[in-house]
């Protein structure tokens, strides 16, 4: 029975795509582990090796695939008049990679973090640079002879912990002086020592008159101003603020601070850059200065897995039409979304926060449950307008296969009953002939962690499996 339900939980196979060329202009590799895993070897597929460093990329503002990224006309250009970007990458790879599936896994990172790969494989250690043999779990995807890349897409991710990070521009203005607007900083006070709360972007002025501090409990309170003489910024660069008098914040209070930020990153950037890194591996033989894509001929497929976070940047990805490359091939075949729900993120905008989630108390006035929920067209009543989530996609014949695969809590938290209703909550008729959803039930202790818990990681391992009938 059990195999039945993961034989009907699973995407059908991807057709591999035409070559696209893609806008990464350097791959520089800066460490290499070979092999990897202590020298682990995983069935017929043998040991692996770890490739890690960096690639560098540029955007031509003026092509339409990238017209989408908010604020890229601001954005400074090199000398070859494009917009350039760099994020890091790990890939883990056969020794023997004529004994590889010659299929890409493509882990989106959380925050820069891997959760992704501990949770198909089992992992309980590793953290973001997997290296021991049980680092590697039970090796499920290696035994499947997939190679494995990582990269980072997130201008937002923390610092440090061998997170995944991508370096994108600041825009300016035209005639080169920083652009400053309103920006919004929430602060939830969980303990009793917070002392300072870091700014996302760096304020445009310290005139404290230019800025409010609230103070409330639930976000349905009204909210009690911190008058200016009660909080300062923590320093002349105007990166932090405070409260006076080395008093820390209130335990169990939701802090909100406006005011005017200045040098909004291009986020956006990101969505390009997970678009070119799979069109590079897919296509090129190499790089501008002639280095090797590491992975060449052994991308014939590339499917994205993510955890949360990245997964609501996929539905956007999707909506926003960067799933087709330069070229106007397509930059990925399929897509799993593990507790994405139903929402987007709060990057394509000036001043985005990627990092933010709405939750019930938590995060409610940032952008991030915005229309289309659908992958269906539909119209919206509110605002009029028709749209849908793969409508770019479909107009180009550039949709990967997805399964969505949402909890309990994410039909709760993260809106994901309205991407199956239409304007008046009445059930949509069955999903596009490429997307595929199921709900599942997880406890709390692995929505997140390394997944023991069988129905879960049997669901993921058929999903990928070289001896399941139905699979990716």
């Amino acid at each position: 029975m059990r195999s039945s339900i993961l034989i009907a939980a699973c995407v059908t196979s991807i057709a591999i795509l035409q070559p696209a060329q893609a806008r990464i202009t350097k791959i520089k590799v800066t460490r290499i582990e070979s092999p990897t895993f202590d020298g682990r070897s995983f069935g017929s597929v043998g040991p692996y090796e770890k490739l890690v460093g960096h690639v560098e990329g540029e955007l031509d503002p003026a092509d339409p695939h990238n017209s989408a990224i908010t604020d890229i006309a601001l954005a400074p250009r090199n000398t070859n008049g494009k917009v350039a970007y760099t994020t890091d990458i790990m890939i883990l790879r056969p020794i023997d990679r004529s004994k590889g599936n010659h299929k890409v896994w493509y882990e989106l990172t959380n925050r820069g973090s891997m959760l992704a790969f501990p949770q198909y494989n089992d992992a309980a250690s590793g953290g973001n640079d997997p290296t021991r043999a049980a680092d590697a779990g039970n090796g499920f995807l290696m035994r499947q002879g997939y190679s494995i890349v990582i990269s980072g897409w997130d201008v937002s991710a923390p610092p440090g912990g061998n997170r995944f990070a991508i370096t994108a521009p600041i825009a300016v203005n035209p005639d080169g002086l920083p652009i400053v607007g309103p920006a919004l900083e929430e602060f939830v006070i969980d303990d009793n020592q917070t002392m300072s709360g870091p700014l996302t972007y760096p304020a445009a002025t310290l005139d404290k008159s230019a800025a409010t501090l609230t103070m409330r409990v639930r976000y349905e309170d009204q909210p009690t101003v911190v008058t200016a003489d009660k909080w300062e910024y923590a320093d002349e660069a105007g990166t932090a603020i405070r409260l006076v008098g080395q008093v820390p914040f209130q335990q169990g209070t939701l802090y909100e601070f406006v005011y005017q930020a200045k040098n909004p990153v291009v986020a956006g950037t990101g969505f390009a850059a997970i678009r070119d890194l799979a069109s590079f591996l897919r296509s090129a033989r190499r790089d501008d200065e002639g280095n090797t894509n590491p992975l060449d001929g052994d991308a014939t497929a590339i499917y994205t897995a993510c955890v949360s976070q990245p997964c609501r940047m996929m539905h956007d990805f999707l909506w926003l039409g960067f799933n087709a490359d330069e070229s106007g091939g397509k930059a990925v075949d399929g897509v799993i979304n593990w507790i994405g729900g139903a929402t987007g993120i709060y990057m394509n905008y000036r001043f985005a926060q990627p990092f933010r989630t709405h939750r019930q108390h938590i995060g409610r006035w940032f952008p991030e449950f915005q229309q289309p929920f659908t992958n269906r067209l539909l119209r919206d009543p509110v605002t009029g307008k028709t749209d849908g989530r793969l409508a770019r996609c479909s107009t180009g014949n550039t949709c990967p296969k997805i399964f969505e695969v949402n909890s309990a809590n994410d039909y709760w938290a993260k809106n994901m009953a309205v991407s199956l209703v239409d304007a008046q909550g009445k059930a949509l008729p069955d999903e596009p002939a490429n997307v595929r959803w199921r709900p599942i039930r997880l406890w709390p202790k692995i929505r997140q962690g390394p997944a023991h818990h069988p129905a879960a990681a049997g669901c993921r391992h058929a999903l990928f499996s070289a001896r399941s009938k139905d699979r990716l």
